[in-house]
């Protein structure tokens, strides 16, 4: 009965090393994708028109303003942009 037992606990370990070596190397492949993988810097792209020509979105502030009503309507919401 005892060599039985010697006979598990060393499949045991042995399978705990196995998997603990491939779960190594698949953390060192991960690590190798997100030290490869960079992130550019953002550089705003020109838009064209139909014709060719190009131009910059003005960016603008938006501003919402909820207006209430006395009457029993709904609260209305408006968008208001300041360029």
């Amino acid at each position: 009965m005892l060599s039985f037992y010697a006979f598990i606990s060393f499949h045991i370990k042995c399978s705990k090393a196995h998997w603990h070596s491939r779960m190594r190397l698949r953390s060192e492949s991960l690590l190798q994708v997100l030290n490869r993988a960079k992130m550019e810097p953002f550089v705003p792209l020109q838009k064209k028109t139909a014709s060719g020509r190009t131009f910059v979105r003005k960016v603008g502030r938006c501003r919402l303003t909820v207006s209430n009503s006395v009457s029993k309507a709904p609260s209305v919401i408006a968008l208001e942009t300041k360029m």
